[in-house]
């Protein structure tokens, strides 16, 4: 009888609405998950760019130590000649 179908089809909707709040709540819960990931990806990434320009001082520093190592070499060669020069 129609009171029947309309009881029916009011508990059917009942039952979608629960439904869609439920798979709101889930949206929500998946959204606030990816903002939360896009903020420690962003935390991973600066660490990394922190630790690309750590490395290119130290590369710089290598470089500089190394530059004045051989100055120093070649100097200290110059040195022993001219001692070499007035050994008696």
């Amino acid at each position: 009888n129609g009171r029947d179908l309309t009881q029916k089809a009011g508990a059917a909707f009942e039952t979608i609405k629960d439904q869609v709040k439920q798979t709101a709540a889930e949206v929500a819960e998946i959204a606030a998950a990816a903002e939360e990931q896009a903020a420690t990806v962003e935390q991973a990434s600066q660490a990394v760019q922190n630790v690309a320009a750590i490395s290119e001082e130290s590369s710089a520093g290598a470089e500089e130590t190394a530059g004045a190592t051989q100055s120093m070499t070649h100097l200290a060669a110059e040195l022993q000649a001219a001692a070499d020069r007035y050994r008696v």
